[in-house]
């Protein structure tokens, strides 16, 4: 076993080696002081487990050395133990068993003592496991032989066992607290208590999980016991452990007791780790030093483990303490960072001028460092954070210029030092006169000129800067000195750099920020698209540092149209081999990167017009993305000779996402603008519509409001003449009204107009230039729009619509147009109804005016031959009366009495003749007055068929014809009084209701009453009631009411029933 580990396989315990402990044998010291310095070798181990280690020299058995677990086992101290044998730490009866065992470690590296006794300092007695380790072989001297007793105790007594197990955390948590009193070190003192706790508790794992910035857990610390000699990489078990439920012990602060992981339900999902790694029960315990939790700490236990009362108290106690010791370090770690902070940024305060600009910082550096150590050569190259590419500052005396040419050299005043430009990388930049074979031959003479060079690495906060580097002329210029102050003067100029650097990137970060919230709060708050490029662009010259920025747009045609930050108005076009690069940025949706336009084959005459002369050398474009496809390309374009980088990439598209955010929600804009549109259109133009029932004024009225809202290049109107079976144009406006004149025909059914007239279905045209059958009156190019107008499925037109651009209609069109057709085709079908209905009315009017006119000639012609009669027949019969017989007289009388029904009758005709035709001026008119003055000219048959008549008082003033309301009233209860019949109580009744807007006026009488289907006819000319004999009507008078009663925009009715009466009612308006 020479040369190998001494493994104890039973506890994983890994011991110094029998040939490394041979080779640091010296000779020359004592044996109790080789054997110290043995026992330190392994001492950092013994003190992680809760086993009594004791160094026992083997011919004396004198303990030489021991660990804190032995005082603790014994109850004897350090001093103390080391002042006895080990045989005075058991029974008499037992020590042949410990000599015997002892003696064979002459012939065996290890043995073990089984259910062996040791007697505590206090005499107490408990049975222990011994493992017997021998440390040299047979060749050592034997003075100088040791071995190692490793006590374990093995109680079987429960009480015992609680009362040592009581008696181990007690001494654990004094462990801890002198552990933390006394060291400051986070690490150490997390280590210590980790392992103390986890030895005491009998756990297999146990770990640390502490609170990050983010708020988040991270796993801090974690070991095994006994604790494995190998790396952390050949740990797979610390990946294991750190998965599972802690952050509910976080959040809640309240313990987690996992007795058994395998039938817990909340650790279900972690079990399969567990059963690899090897544990079967979890605690986990909030550290909370004081207000604010600042982590958990976590023991893994290898078999499931019931918790107490009495060790979760235990160990909240401990994992408090170390809560507390954590934060303390914290603390005391915080404070020192601040106080090493205040002292650098002091010594730089002294040495460095406060600016953040990193060229003038190299400068204050150069000149600062040259009061403590000359040179002739000064260089600094820094590292890029986010490319390859190195940032190389480099000064020189004006000595060293002479000698490389003072052409690169570029005098910093009356310092006597100067820039040096030999590299495009270097800052300031290179001369365009300077070529690459001039800066490598520049360079090369410089390393080949200094003799004397210091060289360090600028580290800051442990982060590798880049270089600095001095350099002589002369050789032997720098001595170890001068090295040591060097050193010391790097670590303030990192510092120093780092800060200028930080603070380029903060610059550089607040310009990138400033622009894309101009950006975002430009999208937020104008829905001008052409007002939101225009900022995007300039915001995206201004973040990425550039000349120029473009939008180049996408169009229908796959050309490109753009929009720039210096002449925002321009409409260029770009040009051969940069559109075909462009075009595979459109296709792929990847940026295009130029470095340099010459060496990529770009010509000056390559490039757009307004770009040719600023001088421009490389560029970026990146894809303008919405709804997975390129609509435009986002360009900047740079002076010099640059290489965009990951970050510049990444800025200049989330520019562009911001472009694309803004150009949707302008089209989204558009696009219910649009629709607004159409809905106020088809609004506005229904009322329009509703506005007249003039055909032709009607077509204009659309015609002219579609083209005005839409801009559309012309609107028409056709209808259908079904007497001639063609396609009129009606009406249009746009740009073929001074080529189209009003009513020419479609002739050709083929054209788009007649396939919509033919299919009754909306034909959408995209492109005319792609038309089978275009109309020779229409153009050639853009897109035409057909929507039928449609009565039922009658179709009487077309609405067309034609625009000058291709794809200009969508659906959303086609669904408005084709409801405003339905009200279009409404309308013209109201017109021309009311133009048929207005032509029927006038030669109704007419032929009605002819018959009154008829009417009152025949009656006025009549009237004549009549008096005639009537005077001829009383002269016969006054004068001969005599001479004629009985039937003479009675003819006679027969003539005078039809004469008179004749004259009645062409009175009454006369005057239905005048109603309507002789119009009297209306008046306010006093029905009281109106009704006694119809009493009064019927007074004389009232009182002969002794009728009571009954008025109702307070009757209504009416605007009214006062003549022909008195004939209303008079013709209604002459009537009454015709029919009253042979009642012995006639009477008749006239009264009035009020109603909203009119009176209701009634004139009800209890004669013989109308049977009810005669209730209309009565009305009509010449209609009289047969029933009673002897009644004298012409059958006009009811007519003659009705007619009075109409032309007072009034109503007339009956209400009667055969054998019960009548009641005729009418309306008159009130007055408004």
């Amino acid at each position: 076993m020479e040369g190998k580990n001494i493994i104890d396989t039973t506890e994983n315990n890994v011991l110094p080696s029998e040939t490394d402990c041979e080779k640091e044998k010296n000779t020359s010291v004592g044996a109790k002081e080789y054997s110290e310095k043995l026992w330190d070798q392994h001492l950092k181990f013994s003190e992680f487990v809760d086993e009594g280690f004791f160094l026992v020299e083997t011919n004396s058995r004198q303990i030489v050395r021991t660990n804190t677990a032995a005082t603790y086992l014994t109850g004897y101290s350090t001093e103390e133990l080391l002042n006895l044998k080990i045989d005075q730490l058991h029974p008499e009866e037992e020590l042949p068993i410990l000599l015997l065992k002892i003696q064979q470690l002459e012939f065996e590296f290890t043995t073990i003592v089984e259910d062996f006794t040791l007697v505590q300092k206090n005499g107490w007695k408990f049975p222990v496991n011994i493992h017997l380790n021998r440390l040299f072989d047979q060749a050592t001297e034997p003075q100088q032989r040791f071995f190692v007793a490793i006590y374990r105790g093995e109680f079987k007594d429960e009480s015992k066992i609680t009362f040592s197990q009581r008696n181990h955390e007690l001494l654990a948590l004094m462990e801890i607290g002198r552990t933390i009193a006394s060291a400051l070190n986070l690490e150490e003192v997390i280590d210590l208590s980790m392992l103390k706790l986890a030895s005491v508790c009998g756990a297999k794992y146990v770990s640390i999980f502490l609170v990050n910035e983010n708020n988040e857990l991270q796993m801090l610390k974690a070991h095994k016991l006994p604790p494995e000699m190998v790396t952390v990489f050949a740990q797979p078990w610390r990946v294991g452990i750190e998965e599972g439920p802690f952050e509910q012990v976080l959040k809640s602060r309240k313990i987690l007791q996992v007795e058994n992981v395998y039938t817990n339900p909340i650790f279900q999902k972690w079990r399969p780790i567990a059963e690899r790694i090897g544990y079967a029960a979890v605690i986990s315990l909030p550290m909370i030093p004081r207000d604010k939790p600042v982590g958990i700490f976590n023991l893994y236990y290898e078999k499931p483990h019931r918790f107490t009362q009495e060790q979760i108290n235990f160990l909240r106690a401990a994992v408090t303490y170390l809560a507390i010791s954590i934060d303390n370090a914290r603390l005391y770690r915080e404070h020192k960072e601040k106080a090493d902070q205040i002292t650098v940024i002091n010594q730089i305060t002294n040495s460095i001028n406060s600016s953040l600009e990193l060229e003038q910082v190299i400068k204050t550096i150069a000149l600062g460092v040259r009061q403590v150590v000359d040179f002739d050569y000064l260089s600094i190259v820094l590292f890029d954070d986010e490319t390859d590419k190195l940032q190389v500052f480099a000064l020189a005396s004006k000595k060293l210029a002479t000698i490389i040419g003072e052409q690169f050299w570029t005098p910093l005043g009356k310092t006597g030092l100067g820039w040096l430009r030999l590299t495009s990388e270097q800052t300031p930049v290179l001369p365009e006169s300077h070529s690459p074979r001039d800066s490598y031959e520049s360079k090369l003479l410089i390393e080949n000129t200094l003799k004397s060079r210091l060289n360090v690495l600028l580290l800051s906060k442990d982060k590798y800067l880049g270089t600095f580097s001095l350099g002589k002329l002369e050789a032997g210029a720098y001595t170890s000195t001068h090295s040591k102050i060097f050193k010391q003067i790097a670590s303030q100029i990192a510092t120093a750099l780092e800060n200028a650097k930080l603070y380029q990137e903060v610059k550089r970060r607040l310009t990138e920020f400033s622009a894309l919230a101009d950006v975002s709060q430009t999208i937020s708050s104008s829905l001008n698209i052409r007002e939101v490029l225009d900022l995007i662009v300039k915001a995206a010259a201004t973040a990425m540092h550039a000349k120029i920025c473009t939008i180049w747009f996408v169009n229908e045609n796959s050309g490109l149209g753009h929009v720039d930050s210096n002449s925002p108005n321009t409409n260029l076009q770009l040009q051969k081999a940069l559109h075909k690069r462009l075009d595979t940025v459109i296709k792929d949706m990847k940026p295009l990167m130029i470095e340099n336009f010459q060496k990529e084959g770009l010509a000056p005459e390559e490039l757009p017009n307004a770009l040719r002369g600023a001088n421009l050398r490389s560029y970026l474009g990146v894809p303008v993305i919405s709804r997975g496809k390129t609509i435009a390309v986002l360009s900047v374009y740079k002076e010099d000779l640059h290489h965009f980088d990951d970050r510049e990439v990444k800025l200049l598209s989330t520019i562009a996402n911001q472009a694309a955010i803004a150009i949707e929600n302008a089209r989204l804009y558009e696009r219910e603008r649009r629709r607004a549109a159409q809905l106020a259109m088809v609004n506005e133009i229904g009322k329009k519509i509703t506005s007249t029932l003039d055909l032709n004024k009607l077509l204009d009225i659309v015609s002219k409001a579609i083209q005005e809202i839409f801009k559309y290049y012309n609107v028409a109107i056709y209808l259908v003449d079904s007497k001639q079976d063609n396609i009129v144009l009606k009406s249009q406006s746009g740009g073929l009204s001074s080529k189209l004149p009003i009513g020419s025909i479609v002739e050709d059914t083929e054209v788009p107009i007649g396939r919509a007239i033919t299919t009754g279905k909306t034909l959408l045209i995209s492109d005319l230039s792609q038309e089978a059958h275009p109309d020779v009156n229409y153009p050639l190019q853009g897109s035409e729009l057909c929507v039928p107008l449609k009565i039922a499925d009658r179709i009487i037109g077309v609405l067309v619509l034609l625009s000058e651009r291709k794809n200009a209609f969508d659906d959303r069109d086609l669904n408005a147009f084709e409801a405003l057709a339905g009200q279009m085709a409404s309308a013209i079908e109201n017109a021309r109804l009311f133009e048929e209905t207005k032509c029927n009315t006038e030669q109704l009017a007419h032929a009605n005016e002819e018959l009154e006119n008829f009417v009152f000639t025949v009656s006025h012609d009549l009237k004549a031959p009549i008096v005639s009669v009537q005077g001829f027949s009383s002269i016969l019969l006054n004068d001969y009366r005599d001479r004629l017989d009985k039937d003479g007289v009675h003819y006679l009388q027969r003539i005078q009495s039809n004469v008179t029904q004749m004259e009645r009758l062409i009175h009454d005709l006369l005057e239905l003749s005048r109603i309507g035709r002789v119009v009297n001026p209306f008046e306010d008119t006093d029905i009281n007055e109106i009704i006694k003055l119809a009493l009064y000219d019927l007074q004389f048959q009232s009182k002969e068929k002794n009728i009571e008549i009954v008025i109702q008082p307070n009757l209504p003033v009416v605007y009214c014809d006062r003549d022909r309301i008195l004939q209303v009233f008079t013709n209604l209860i002459s009537n009454a009084i015709k029919y009253m019949g042979d009642n012995p109580a006639p009477r008749i009744e006239i009264g009035c209701e009020e109603k909203d807007n009119y009176y209701q006026f009634y004139v009800k009488d209890n004669g013989i009453g109308i049977d009810p289907k005669y209730h209309t006819k009565v009305f009509e000319l010449f209609e009289t009631l047969k029933e009673i004999k002897d009644v004298e009507g012409t059958g006009v008078g009811l007519t003659i009411v009705r007619r009075i009663i109409n032309n007072h925009n009034g109503k007339v009715w009956i209400d009667s029933e055969k054998g019960k009466g009548s009641t005729f009612y009418f309306t008159l308006p009130k007055k408004h």
